[in-house]
């Protein structure tokens, strides 16, 4: 991108600091129901008519679904929810024992338990932080797009333009539910403004902005949104060091490219573990395949789509689409109708390098969003890629794009107005262009934006249950359960009739046999294999397991304590045994389902996980020899070490997923501890890299600080 020229302000227009408080003041009044109302933006509807929840109160009729969305209520606030208890007890939450009999937690990216904004969840309630988190994001996209278009030498007023086509465009509004996505779009802006900040000035600390920019992109949890969040930044670096090259003056070259892996260091507390355990779960054998496109490029923006980029609903509202089995969230490029005008003044009037830069990136974004050879080429050949999610998920730099580019067209409309002189009063009019441009951008976006966000009461999201309450008082000691809803019963194209949908026990504390995630241990995928023989995943969403067959004698190997129906269900017979019954749901104890871990001759058992306690450790104390040795019904994984009375002993793999270990003959206590080096690895090169950041900030206001004595001195004399 070529460098502005920089000319004096219009004295009418307002400053920096003026209009980041009038963004504050539009993203506030916007979230406003949820930030001093009752509201968050998840579907509680919809689960409120779910059991046991629809028969503790009256559901609401006609509840929204968008199995998408459904995903911020199965998987995110059960993730916020558990990070937050351990949080709230000075753990780390390396270990999960709520899904799939035990899962790795903070090697699941998108738990994004070390990005600093999710810190707002352990400090108040889960619920209202979803709102809170999400307002932050915006007001933070908004205010890297104004200070993006101050460092161009834009108008601030006319950045308020870009900040609220970006901010309430398609993409940050649709995937406001699922906030991983929304939290790493948001830094997208901010990484092209450090980087072009670090051209531009002189300042030591040049370097700074963009390692914490890049960093934080990918400890906010996403990270095929991180991969085009560094590739956008790629590009921008390498235009901005061509420029400053061909004018021979790359004073910021240097410190971005220290600062690039800087950044990469200082997100390796969650790189490595995450890499371990995706190398360890089913998608670690995928690779990109013909088929794996085609199945990709059929999800993809087709032609016909491109008018909802004019017009978001001329193909049907968003809940046309949930009905009819499409993701509208993942095709949603949006902008507004406004914005987009602006932006195509902008590449028709400018013709500038930089203009025509954007409309580049935001025409290569559009190709790779439609499953054309630019897709091809991202999900052969750009590392990750292939395992991610949908193509039209790159809609994130087509928004930025279009978005800064109408922040160019403002600007130009205006300096043409300021230099009208045929009409004398037309120039006293200039200085108000941006202001109404962007008021009208904001009530364009926001009208849009208020019908699409999934808002519901935050009472009706995993309230209080008698019937959960019941079952965490029942298996305090380490029982499992399984809630069975048919794979067949969950659909994308109605509300699915669920009972204690996957992870909520990881919501209320109780152990789940099922799961719901994009990454989980691959041995676990043998044990649902011999539990459901004909298939565990429903058919419209490989990532969630449904175990349905309650006579396998494996569930009794896991330690499933509890089979949990609806009243109305048949029994399941032998050897289960009606427990109790409320809100719409019987509980079914096993009795040769030993409420804990451990299998052997001559044991007794200590304790496992419960509140309070660290569940990467499980304690057991023998009473007597173990001559079959120690079973223990939780996944065998990497990490975790064993010690009998204080002596490493070795744990052994015991099909289909569990461990087992042998102490030797005396041992009164055997301990087990999930110790990932992985994660010390990472933790360790993160502080050093954190240490090299606060280095660099000390030896830059050291610098400045000398300069400004020199200069002080130089005025004086």
């Amino acid at each position: 991108m070529e460098p502005p020229v920089r000319g004096k302000l219009d004295p009418a227009a307002l400053s920096l600091r003026a209009t980041v408080g009038l963004w504050a003041l539009i993203v506030g009044v916007f979230w406003a129901p949820c930030l001093v109302g009752p509201l968050a933006p998840l579907l509680g509807d919809a689960q409120a008519n779910m059991l046991p929840w629809r028969a503790a109160s009256p559901p609401p009729h006609n509840p929204r679904w968008d199995a998408l969305l459904w995903d911020g209520m199965a998987q995110y606030y059960p993730w916020r929810a558990f990070a937050a208890r351990l949080a709230r007890r000075g753990l780390i939450p390396l270990w999960n024992p709520h899904q799939f009999c035990g899962t790795p937690f903070v090697a699941n990216g998108q738990s994004a338990f070390f990005y600093p904004p999710n810190w707002l969840f352990y400090l108040v309630d889960v619920r209202y932080a979803f709102g809170l988190t999400a307002a932050l994001h915006y007001f933070l996209a908004g205010c890297f797009m104004l200070v993006l278009a101050r460092e161009l030498g834009l108008r601030p007023v006319a950045g308020l333009v870009g900040a609220a086509a970006y901010a309430f465009g398609g993409f940050m509004v649709s995937w406001t539910a699922l906030p991983t996505l929304m939290n790493t779009a948001a830094w997208l802006p901010g990484v092209v403004w450090a980087i072009e900040r670090a051209f531009r000035r002189r300042e030591p600390s040049a370097g700074l902005c963009v390692a914490l920019c890049l960093g934080l992109s990918l400890l906010a949890g996403h990270l095929q949104i991180a991969v085009y969040v560094w590739l956008v930044g790629a590009l921008h670096l390498v235009a901005r060091s061509v420029w400053a090259l061909c004018h021979r003056s790359p004073r910021g070259l240097a410190a971005c490219l220290c600062a690039v892996p800087l950044a990469g260091l200082l997100a390796s507390v969650q790189l490595l573990p995450t890499w371990e355990l995706a190398r360890l779960s089913p998608r670690g054998t995928v690779r990109p395949t013909d088929e794996g496109f085609e199945f990709r490029r059929d999800r993809a923006l087709q032609p016909a789509m491109l008018q909802t980029l004019w017009s978001p609903e001329a193909l049907g509202t968003p809940d046309d689409w949930a009905k009819a089995g499409l993701a509208y969230s993942e095709v949603c490029g949006y902008v507004g109708r406004l914005s987009l005008a602006l932006a195509l003044i902008a590449l028709v009037s400018l013709r500038s390098r930089r203009a025509l830069l954007l409309g580049a990136l935001a025409a290569v974004a559009l190709l790779g969003a439609m499953g054309t050879a630019v897709s091809r080429v991202m999900y052969f050949h750009v590392p990750g890629l292939g395992q991610a999610g949908g193509f039209g998920r790159v809609l994130c730099v087509y928004t930025f794009a279009v978005a800064l580019l109408a922040v160019l067209g403002v600007d130009w409309l205006t300096s043409r107005l300021a230099r009208a002189r045929a009409v004398p009063w037309l120039p006293r009019l200039a200085p108000w262009l941006p202001i109404v441009c962007a008021l009208v951008v904001c009530l364009e976006l926001g009208s849009w934006a208020w019908g699409f966000l999934p808002l519901s009461p935050r009472a009706r999201v995993y309230p209080r249950s008698s019937f959960a309450d019941g079952l965490l008082a029942r298996t305090t000691h380490g029982g499992r359960v399984l809630a069975v809803t048919p794979k067949e019963a969950w659909t994308i194209h109605r509300l699915p009739q669920a009972v204690l949908p996957p992870n909520a026990g990881m919501a209320y504390g109780y152990e789940d046999v099922q799961g719901y995630d994009s990454l989980y241990p691959a041995l676990y995928q043998q044990f649902a294999a011999e539990v459901n023989l004909e298939g565990f995943a429903p058919a419209t969403n490989g990532n969630m397991v449904l175990l349905d067959n309650v006579s396998s004698p494996a569930l009794t190997e896991a330690a499933v304590q509890y089979v949990v129906l609806p009243a109305a269900a048949s029994p399941p017979g032998r050897p289960y045994v009606r427990q109790f019954e409320r809100d719409g749901l019987t509980a079914y104890v096993n009795p040769a389902a030993l409420p804990v871990r451990a299998h052997g001759a001559g044991w007794a058992w200590g304790t496992t996980f419960a509140e309070g306690v660290d569940p990467c450790r499980v304690r057991f104390r023998l009473n007597g020899p173990v001559g079959g040795g120690i079973r223990v019904s939780e996944p065998y994984f990497v990490g975790w070490e064993a010690y009998a009375d204080g002596r490493r002993v070795d744990i052994q793999f015991r099909p289909p997923m569990f461990r087992s270990l042998a102490p030797p003959p005396g041992t009164t206590h055997v301990e087990m501890v999930y110790r990932p080096a992985s994660f010390a690895t990472g933790a360790f090169v993160s502080l050093i890299a954190l240490g090299v950041l606060v280095g660099w900030a000390m030896w830059a206001r050291g610098r400045k600080e000398a300069a400004g004595s020199v200069e002080n001195t130089r005025a004086a004399a």
